[in-house]
């Protein structure tokens, strides 16, 4: 198996960079991971130094932490943009090469936009992001280690030397057992009074309250039909029959989706899924069959769970979502709250807008919980949603064309603060405008009063709308 190379800077992640080879050296061993160029010989072409170690890669980690975009030089230049910067190289290096790049988050850093980056590493602000977080540390690794075995093959991991086995102790002398007298007595005793509470057993995994344990422990399969909607991770996921079953000495449960990707890319669902049964929670299980959904498309799924013998449908509840984040909550039987994370719907008093040089069309909006600009992983933190704009078109009246970018088109919330869409970056021309791309702003949860959508030319236009 190639080595997994990780791309990180030491003045924003050399500690998290540390750790993350330590858990990846213990799965894939020492060969197994690439994570310094410890020594370049003087005279040595650094960038074909670089370009060797990540050629061996077979995937390449790009570690980020919150100042991965901004940090600088001592001139003040921020190393992103120096064309001879070590993680500029390297990440430049293996998406010129075909190599796998996959964004890590750390310290809470969000994903980078393309337009946050420089051209020969844009690309990277499209691709999939896994974020590493301090409270669930091993599952986040472990889903990161399940994205590298799709990518390099699994790999079993390394361990110690098997022990030898032990020599088998002498025989004890056996003795011959005699069960007269009051012996036999207290033998009988014991087994009338076994038969007593085997017969309770069997009576109390018969009654409806422990239906679903004992039907599952003996082999026979519980099920529940659903059709329940949800709105998660960019995805519309409709959960259409959850089936409680046994496999030889493991538990599981098993629900059944529609996945209707509601972005551009394609993106597989975002995993930070549990199911609560019993005031006990149950991780998703890495064995999940989630497919990569095309953009504006719709795949099946299956949920997978391993669950406890005191498991039941019938109280059993899924959550998707960290508990920082927005969470959609959907009861697997009849009991308990929906919580779907629908999206709202927008109304505009005006779909078109003109200011100075620029005119737009706006198509259509609506406020999530989820952003599916952001590759299906951003989920709006607790307490906000994303004011999610569909535009129809962007048009200009400068010869050479004009740069649309996040403080072009921004959102006036009621209180009169202003926010900037993220990521937006068109480049309109009078012959051939923008069409059809999108523009997401963070509001407050629930999202009510007066609005207005906001174009920044030479001078400013605004139109007034309402959320619901």
């Amino acid at each position: 198996m190639k080595p997994v190379f990780i791309s990180y800077r030491r003045d924003d992640t050399s500690g998290y960079g540390g750790r993350l080879d330590d858990a990846l050296r213990h799965r894939f061993g020492d060969d197994g991971v690439f994570r310094d160029i410890d020594a370049i010989r003087p005279g040595a072409d650094f960038v074909a130094t670089i370009e060797a170690a990540v050629a061996g890669s077979g995937a390449v980690i790009a570690l980020i932490g919150k100042d991965w975009l901004t940090i600088t030089d001592t001139s003040g230049r921020r190393r992103l943009d120096d064309p001879g910067d070590f993680v500029r190289l390297e990440i430049a290096s293996a998406l010129h090469k075909g190599i796998d790049v996959i964004p890590v988050l750390v310290e809470g850093a969000g994903p980078p936009g393309p337009s946050d980056l420089p051209e020969s590493i844009a690309v990277l602000g499209r691709r999939q992001a896994i974020e590493l977080s301090d409270d669930r540390w091993d599952y986040d690794v472990g889903r990161l280690i399940a994205r590298l075995e799709e990518l390099l093959g699994p790999t079993a991991p390394p361990g110690p030397a098997p022990m030898p086995t032990p020599e088998p102790p002498p025989a004890l002398p056996r003795r011959r057992r005699s069960y007269g007298g009051p012996r036999l007595v207290v033998l009988l005793v014991g087994l009338a009074a076994a038969s007593l509470v085997v017969n309770r057993f069997v009576d109390d995994a018969t009654s409806p309250e422990t239906t679903h344990a004992a039907s599952s422990v003996r082999g026979r399969d519980a099920e529940v039909e659903m059709g329940r909607s949800l709105w998660y991770a960019g995805f519309k996921i409709t959960l259409q029959r959850a089936v409680l079953h046994t496999v030889g000495d493991v538990r599981r449960l098993d629900v059944a989706a529609s996945l209707e990707n509601q972005g551009d890319q394609d993106v597989v669902l975002e995993r930070t899924i549990f199911v609560e049964s019993h005031s006990r929670s149950h991780e998703l299980a890495y064995s999940s069959d989630l497919p990569t959904v095309p953009g504006r498309s719709t795949g099946k799924g299956t949920l997978s769970f391993e669950v406890g013998n005191d498991f039941s449908l019938g109280d059993a509840v899924v959550t998707f979502g960290a508990s920082d984040r927005n969470q959609a909550v959907v009861p697997l039987g009849s009991a308990g709250t929906v919580a779907s994370l629908e999206p709202v719907p927008v109304v505009f008093a005006a779909t078109r807008l003109s200011a100075g040089r620029l005119t737009l069309d706006v198509r259509r909006a609506e406020a999530r919980a989820d952003d599916p600009l952001a590759g299906g992983y951003r989920q709006a933190p607790r307490g906000h949603r994303f004011l999610v704009v569909d535009f129809a078109s962007i048009a200009t009246t400068v010869p050479y064309g004009q740069n649309v970018f996040n403080g072009t088109i921004v959102v006036t919330l009621p209180d009169g603060t202003t926010v900037a869409a993220d990521s937006l970056n068109e480049l309109p021309y009078p012959d051939k405008p923008a069409v059809d791309f999108r523009a997401s702003y963070l509001v407050d949860d629930p999202p009510q009063g007066a609005y207005k959508l906001v174009l920044r030319d030479d001078a400013t236009a605004s139109v007034d709308f309402t959320v619901g």
